[in-house]
């Protein structure tokens, strides 16, 4: 009966490190990565080893660093969205008229 419940341990951080890939949330592979450590523990007091606990572990791992890269992409991309934001609302306080006539007169223009 022991052997069904570390089974399952191992076959849940399998699962949660292939879900941790797919979908980027960071909570899923901090959770994968627990009870990946946790059954890899059990193992190593057994002196047992299992593929799959060591794929579970990896994959969150993999799935963690995704998650942080995401995460910072997600909030450069907000700030941005909001510096551009900021950027056209002050430049529509300045006035929008042209240069007068005697900027055109510059002699800088009078070689043309």
């Amino acid at each position: 009966m022991e052997n069904n419940k570390t089974d399952g341990k191992y076959i849940a951080s399998l699962v949660l490190g292939i879900c941790s890939l797919t979908f980027g949330a960071l909570i899923i592979p901090i959770i994968g990565l627990i009870l990946s450590i946790k059954s890899k523990k059990e193992l190593e007091a057994k002196n047992e080893t299992n593929g799959m606990v060591t794929a579970g572990l990896v994959l969150n791992i993999i799935g963690l660093v995704k998650g942080g890269f995401t995460l910072i992409g997600v909030i450069i991309w907000v700030m941005i969205i909001i510096f551009s934001v900021i950027g056209e609302t002050s430049y529509s306080s300045y006035s929008t008229k042209k240069p007068s006539s005697s900027y055109r007169s510059s002699s800088y223009y009078s070689y043309y």
